[in-house]
């Protein structure tokens, strides 16, 4: 149907800019109810606006026709549904007055209101401020059935005014006997009809002549004779008549008719016949029919609703309670009325619910709200009201309409999850201090071993010290991976794994992974790169995750290859920039490859013992790659070889990289740095010393927070400080905090040193006011890029003297710390003599700094020995179980010590 026609069937239906009416508002209400929304429209869409018949919760009665969601669903045709979840998100609405003001328009549900004749008046439509998911289909289905009882409602509108109408030509049929109307001559039985009688009849006037006796003929059996007798009574009477009968015509159909006559004589009383209008009531008696059976089927539907629908006047007493409060709290509807809901409502609520009520009545907004309800047999159950107020002109509530539902089930189980989200809450923090605490006591010890074996490299050894020297870097730097591997693994199951997006030159990444690869196999494959000429060299993505993949993937296939090849190619495939890793190793059978993403899992038990790792890799690498939007996926045929598949999102990137100058990792710097390290054990504090110095700059020690503070008040002309975290007394968090609210020292940078390098913990180090952190245990040349970092940012101060190192300062620290170990015995005879709390405390923290710096320097059996006392020690404060056991512990140190 054209614009025209639907505008002009808008306009013949009546129902425009017509008073408010409680059955279009009830439709409306029954929808907002269902649908839990706030606001629920009967919209119908003229030339240029919307208006409302029925309007809830919303205080408007028209908006220009520019605005409406409506014009948009009327659009869809016949009988259809139009679901907005977000208008934000849809360029239809998002610039719409109605979503960017009041009333703040977010989801929108609407069916369209479809006449029998496929007129689009409007809509029935709910409307809520927040997002939704799309209803269910059995909701929508609910939406459209409302929408064809509001269509029933305006057709009962259209019907009635028709009906005024017809009574009007009748009555003007009856006064001018213009139309309808018939004459009947007694003496002769001529019978005249109008225009109008002969199309009641369904016959034409130029066809067909009536007299009385074919006049009778149309009457049905029964009619027929009750019409024959009424005449011949009345014609002897002299006096009109008026009935009702049922005619048949010619085709077969069925008319019911009116006819009233009046009895016309002639001067001397004599009966000459009847003049009389003749009317069809067919269409009326249906119309009356049909709205009958849609006020049966509205109060069926409301009869019969899961939810109570209750009326109750001002004073707040019922007078209409649908049948389902029976089934809700047991009572028939006949036994409430003439009470109040606080008869229900359990005594607890009344308080609350009445004060709701009244400030919903004063604002005029919509309310929900819940209450506990005893029914019948005592029992108490949440209820969900949402009362609409109905006013008078001056605003006076007058009567409420509420629909009420059963929401017992959903307390008890949002009761429940409640629960359930804080048992969650409490493992998951559980585990993240697991993690935090394991994470810092692997790497406080793992720092030293590293570190000194990377200064015990740089000095004069022979051909077996070097081996061994680089055997425990090896070892060191495969222990730090794994639990770099377990970090990430946890980070990316609790979803706290950071992504980027920067562009990265990614021809050069891939060239350094092989040449890396190719140097750590030492000739034993043929190991090459495919690269797609026709890519980009930059692209955007996250560097370090990407690289973090391809070694894993290069690696794996480096690992289980003995001889062969390994290829890298990098291709671009429509969208996507594909990695394919091809080796020719020893493959995956079909059932291995089904659970080789899964965490902690390898092909076969007998890979890991003679290949060894984690089985973290793949199921890390899937994670990160699906992270960054990509996946990782593998083809493989046993004693063939493997393929693995990397793909990510191709971004290429047009920026061009700003040149450095490039150092190498072991070389000085340019300038000299004055460094302040800041450390809790002074085994930390002299391998940074080491390093530091190593490459050319200055550096100070502070052995607590505390001193820090003092050394930076005295001399604030430090270019860096490096802040170790976990420190008693004052902790590096809070001495950085100091440190940016002192004035002269404000600015100067500062590089957390943890061993705790999970996501929360790094964020609490930025929001202390560090610049960046160092996980331990310190790498060498990571600690170089670091200061190079701050050469070339800092002002030079003015020039100081080279403090002069010794050849070989690890052998002179570890023969200073023997000389410190042979205090252990008093230390710890002071302690004992403590009182127990206090001396077990003191025992636990003296001994964590043994155990780390010990194992650091390379005397194992007293780090072992030390790891052992202080989890004793702790497990003494944690639970108070007796201390008898740590003297025997303390014994074993000593010895230890004596044997170094």
């Amino acid at each position: 149907m054209d614009e025209i026609s639907r505008v002009r069937a808008l306009h013949d239906h009546a129902v425009l800019d017509t008073d408010a009416e409680e059955r279009f508002d009830r439709i409306a209400s029954m929808a907002a109810a269902h649908f839990d929304a706030p606001i629920a429209l009967v919209s119908l869409v003229d030339t240029d606006r919307q208006w409302f018949k029925a309007c809830i919760g919303l205080d408007v009665r028209q908006t220009t026709r520019d605005w409406a969601f409506c014009h948009h669903a009327i659009l869809l045709g016949a009988h259809q549904v139009m679901v907005i979840e977000d208008a934000t998100k849809d360029a239809r609405f998002v610039d719409n007055p109605l979503v960017t003001g009041e009333p703040n328009i977010r989801f929108y549900a609407g069916a369209t209101l479809t006449t029998k004749e496929g007129a689009d008046l409007g809509t029935l439509c709910v409307i809520d401020t927040k997002p939704r998911a799309k209803p269910s289909e059995a909701d929508l289905a609910h939406l459209a059935s409302l929408a064809k009882m509001v269509v029933d409602q305006i057709e009962l509108s259209k019907a009635r005014k028709a009906l005024e109408e017809r009574h009007q030509v009748l009555d003007l049929a009856e006064k001018l006997s213009l139309t309808g109307y018939w004459t009947l001559n007694t003496d002769t039985g001529a019978v005249f009809w109008s225009p109008q009688v002969y199309a009641i009849h369904g016959v034409d006037d130029e066809s067909y002549r009536p007299g009385l006796d074919d006049a009778l003929a149309f009457y049905v059996d029964g009619d027929r004779q009750m019409v024959e007798a009424l005449i011949a009574k009345n014609s002897a009477a002299g006096v009109g008549w008026d009935f009702d009968a049922t005619i048949q015509r010619r085709d077969g159909t069925l008319r019911n008719v009116r006819s009233v006559a009046a009895c016309q004589k002639g001067p001397n009383g004599h009966v000459r016949g009847f003049i009389g209008v003749f009317k069809d009531l067919t269409d009326e008696r249906r119309v009356i029919a049909e709205a009958v059976e849609q006020e049966r089927r509205y109060r069926l539907l409301a009869d019969h609703a899961s939810d109570v629908i209750a009326v109750y006047g001002a004073d707040g007493r019922f007078t209409y309670l649908s049948p389902s409060i029976t089934e809700l709290l047991g009572y028939l509807p006949d036994e409430l009325l003439g009470k109040t809901p606080y008869d229900l409502i359990v005594p607890e609520d009344q308080a609350r619910v009445a004060a709701e009520f009244a400030a919903a009545a004063r604002s005029k907004s919509a309310l929900t709200v819940e209450y506990r309800a005893r029914s019948k047999d005592g029992r108490s159950r949440w209820l969900e009201a949402r009362p609409r107020f109905h006013r008078d002109e001056a605003g006076k509530v007058i009567q409420i309409t509420d629909s009420v539902r059963d929401v017992t089930e959903r307390r008890e189980r949002e009761v429940a999850l409640a629960e359930a989200r804080v048992a969650a809450e409490s493992a998951a923090t559980a585990k993240a201090e697991f993690l935090a605490n394991m994470s810092h006591e692997i790497r406080t010890p793992l720092n030293g071993v590293i570190g000194f074996a990377e200064v015990l490299a740089n000095t004069v050894l022979d051909t077996d010290q070097k081996r061994y020297v680089d055997r425990i870097r090896t070892a060191g730097k495969g222990l730090s991976a794994l639990i770099d591997d377990i970090l990430d693994f946890s980070k990316i199951e609790s979803g706290n794994m950071m992504i980027e997006a920067r562009p990265f030159d990614l021809r050069a990444m891939a060239t350094e992974i092989v040449d890396l690869t190719r140097a750590s196999i030492a000739g034993r494959l043929h190991l090459d790169i495919d690269y797609d000429g026709g890519l980009a060299d930059r692209v955007i993505g996250d560097e370090q995750r990407t690289r973090q993949v391809l070694l894993n993937l290069i690696g794996n296939a480096a690992k289980f290859t003995h001889a062969g090849s390994v290829r890298l190619e990098v291709r671009r495939r429509q969208d996507w920039l594909e990695f394919r890793v091809v080796d020719t190793g020893i493959g995956i059978s079909a059932e291995a490859m089904s659970r080789l993403f899964d965490g902690f899992t390898q092909a076969d038990a007998s890979v890991g013992r003679r290949f060894g790792g984690t089985g973290l890799g793949l199921n890390i690498s899937r994670s990160l790659a699906r992270l960054m939007n990509g996946d990782v996926t593998l083809e493989s045929e046993p004693d063939v070889g493997t393929t693995a598949i990397f793909s990510l999102p191709y971004k290429p990137s047009a920026d061009q990289p700003v040149s450095l100058p490039l150092r190498s990792a072991r070389q000085r710097s340019e300038r000299k740095l004055r460094v302040l390290a800041v450390d809790d054990v002074p085994t930390n504090l002299e391998l940074i010393e080491i390093l530091v110095a190593g490459v050319g700059h200055d550096v100070t020690c502070a052995a607590s927070g505390e001193a820090a503070l003092e050394r930076l008040r005295a001399d604030p002309a430090f270019d860096l400080v490096l802040m170790d975290v976990q420190m008693p007394g004052m902790d590096g968090l809070e001495a950085t905090r100091r440190i940016r609210r002192m004035p002269e020292a404000a600015n100067v940078p500062i590089v957390a040193l943890t061993a705790n390098v999970l996501a929360d913990q790094i964020e609490a180090c930025r929001a202390a006011g560090m610049d960046d952190h160092l996980a331990k245990p310190i790498k060498p040349e990571v600690l170089g890029e670091t200061l190079d970092r701050v050469c070339r940012m800092a002002v030079p101060p003015p020039s100081s003297p080279t403090t002069p190192h010794g050849a070989d300062p690890l052998a002179a620290l570890k023969e200073r710390y023997r000389e410190q170990m042979k205090t252990f015995a008093t230390e710890y005879s002071r302690m004992l003599a403590m009182p127990s709390e206090a001396g077990v405390a003191a025992i636990a923290a003296y001994t964590h700094s043994i155990a780390g710096t010990a194992g650091s320097l390379g005397f194992a059996d007293v780090s072992t020995a030390a790891f052992q006392l202080e989890s004793a020690a702790e497990q003494c404060r944690e639970d108070g179980s007796a201390v008898e056991s740590l003297p025997a512990l303390i014994q074993a140190v000593l010895r230890a010590v004596e044997h170094t």
